[in-house]
């Protein structure tokens, strides 16, 4: 049985409220700029599953499937702020 709906995309929100949540903080001085980078660490992420993330998709549950989109907002934001504090944004 599959889980994890094409049509049914909260799973998607929850990783992008996770990926945009250092804007809270960092309060970059080009939000749109900012929000692009996001979005696109955000993406590169919940597509290719790296380290981590790929152990999470392997189950095939409902937690499991949120699960791996939060971490992959997590991963965003870690990276987000790391290319901020090198090239502020």
């Amino acid at each position: 049985m599959e889980y994890d709906q094409k049509e049914i995309i909260i799973d998607e929100i929850l990783g992008m409220l996770v990926a945009f949540a250092p804007l809270l903080k960092v309060k970059p001085h080009n939000y749109l700029l900012s929000a692009i980078i996001l979005l696109i660490l955000f993406r590169i992420f919940d597509i290719l599953k790296p380290w981590g993330i790929n152990r999470i998709d392997a189950g095939k549950t409902p937690h499991h499937i949120l699960l791996d989109d939060y971490v992959a907002g997590l991963y965003s934001a870690g990276c987000y702020i790391l290319i901020n504090l090198m090239f502020p944004i």
